[in-house]
């Protein structure tokens, strides 16, 4: 009786990890990886309620400074620091 549960478990064992490895790859194909450079115009995603027809982003903004784990300070073209970090998920190049 025991054996029988030993080789379902090992059988399941396996197919969890192939599951994973399956999840795995497809997240990786779909991951947009943002890295900006000091000095790059950037869009920040705007924070809050906007209503139906309100703006997605505002900017420009400037790259002031990398922090670490994909944080940037921002600065306005004119030189004001602005006031938080913002994380790469929330900004995107802005094309002049």
């Amino acid at each position: 009786m025991e054996t029988i549960r030993a080789k379902v478990r090992k059988i399941l064992k396996a197919r969890n990890a192939t599951y994973k490895q399956r999840s795995e790859k497809y997240y990786n194909s779909k991951v947009r990886v943002r890295q900006f450079q000091e000095g790059d115009l950037v869009m920040k995603k705007i924070q809050g309620p906007k209503g139906v027809f309100g703006p997605n982003w505002e900017g420009p903004f400037r790259i002031s400074k990398w922090l670490s784990h994909g944080a940037y300070e921002l600065e306005h073209p004119d030189g004001t620091p602005e006031q938080y970090p913002w994380n790469a998920d929330h900004l995107k190049k802005y094309y002049q």
